[in-house]
């Protein structure tokens, strides 16, 4: 066996204990480029591995060079994972605090690492705090399209990005936004048995379908909104139906589907208040009048009755 040293100790255990936070197998990380035996030697630290093997470990793993060495050598939970506890459960519903940790932890491993990532991260975490608080797209946009171009040459988007990107992408022109979707709704793909995408895949499509509605591209919105509706189905994610229900509503009412689009936005109310998600009527109200139109005095008309129908069963 060969001789050990303390770097290999550590370095199979950050192997190992990355792989156990990603809850992936062995296996899985082998593929078929070694056996699990010699994996599990050189977690345990047994064995020391080549640089090519550590590459494919580390690729794997998904986890950048330049942030696996950080971690060896100064800390025990890699910068994603530490970064990812606080985006657990990051919703529109953020406070400044939590955006202002991410950021500082952005800026902290992107000195220490010098990896990319964490400063695309730190741009786009400002984005969205610019999009979702102040609702100013330009500026929102421009954040985004400074690091544009690092983003398109990547071969696939770190996870907390591709979280991120499903509320500010709306900010870049119709087409990069599209385009961001599509890509961004196949790379959660690749990290389904790792983290919890399926959340991030149905809000992609929703605001989809909504930036489809903006820009009055009709049927695209309608292709993206039963999209959504089929995944959240599938995936029992009944909390989103409201929402995918809701961009049809107004794609076909833009589209003088006039019965389809009544159907549609009854659905969508209902499901709001089943979910106890009465908040967002008043949005939708607004979106309903400014992108189709629709009469206001009408959709108080409608959400009365079932409001009053809900209560009697």
């Amino acid at each position: 066996m060969q001789q050990t040293n303390d770097f290999t100790k550590k370095l199979g255990a950050t192997f190992h204990q990355i792989r156990i936070n990603k809850r992936m197998s062995q296996t899985q990380v082998c593929a078929d480029k070694f056996t699990q035996p010699t994996l599990a030697n050189i977690e345990k630290g047994n064995i020391r591995t080549s640089y090519e093997n550590c590459i494919h470990i580390a690729n794997q793993l998904n986890i950048g060079l330049d942030e696996l060495n950080y971690l060896v050598n100064n800390s025990k939970n890699t910068p994603v994972e530490e970064i990812n506890s606080l985006m657990r459960g990051f919703s529109d519903a953020h406070t400044k605090e939590r955006y202002e940790q991410i950021q500082k932890l952005c800026l902290k491993y992107y000195k220490a690492t010098g990896n990319q990532a964490f400063k695309q991260l730190y741009k786009l975490v400002s984005a969205r705090k610019i999009y979702i608080e102040d609702f100013d797209i330009n500026q929102s946009r421009a954040l985004i399209l400074e690091i544009w171009d690092e983003l398109k040459e990547m071969d696939k988007w770190y996870f907390f990005e591709l979280r991120l990107l499903a509320s500010v992408f709306l900010a870049l022109p119709y087409e990069s936004a599209i385009a961001v979707a599509k890509r961004a709704i196949a790379d959660l793909e690749t990290y389904n048995q790792i983290f919890e995408t399926r959340e991030i895949q149905v809000k992609f499509l929703i605001n989809a379908a909504l930036l489809s509605n903006m820009e009055h591209r009709y049927n695209e919105a309608i292709i993206w909104s039963k999209r959504a509706l089929d995944f959240a189905y599938t995936n029992n994610l009944t909390s989103f139906l409201s929402g995918a229900y809701y961009q049809l509503f107004m794609s076909h009412y833009q589209n003088n589907d006039k019965s389809g689009a009544e159907s549609a936005l009854h659905q969508a109310i209902v499901l709001a208040f089943m979910h106890k998600h009465q908040h967002v009527l008043k949005k939708w109200r607004s979106q309903a009048k400014n992108i189709c139109r629709y009469p206001e005095e009408k959709f108080d008309i409608l959400i009365e009755k079932i409001s009053q129908f809900l209560e009697k069963i």
